[in-house]
């Protein structure tokens, strides 16, 4: 279905047959006239084609990668190298008097529950 303007064609121009016009609507009025009044107004000779090498981050993955990796190497080796110089001893603690004094504690009584009264028992009618 070709409308007014002999550029545009209608997109469900291969959907009009009676059994695909219950699944799809065709476009709107409203969506048409947009649809067209962008195509007027817009200047399609100055869209870009294609991303520039330099914006695509793509490309640089693997450099940027690579350049991480070196300098996450050359800062563990250099922080082993300086593990090295340092050491490690513990350094010498002086003796504290410490006094422990103990308590005479008397030992708690454990008391026994008493045990639950007995149910009473309930005729069941029958």
């Amino acid at each position: 279905m070709i409308s007014k303007n002999k550029q545009s064609i209608h997109r469900f121009a291969l959907f009009e047959s009676p059994k695909w016009s219950l699944l799809v609507r065709p476009e709107s009025e409203l969506n048409g006239k947009t649809s067209q009044f962008l195509t007027d107004t817009v200047d399609t000779t100055r869209l870009v084609k294609r991303k520039s090498p330099e914006a695509d981050l793509k490309l640089q993955r693997k450099k940027v990668y690579e350049l991480s990796l070196a300098i996450t190497l050359a800062l563990l080796i250099a922080a082993f190298q300086l593990g090295r110089q340092y050491s490690l001893a513990p350094a010498p603690i002086s003796q504290a008097d410490i006094k422990i004094e103990v308590a005479d504690i008397p030992a708690t009584k454990q008391y026994r529950k008493p045990p639950p009264p007995a149910k009473p028992g309930v005729p069941i009618p029958s």
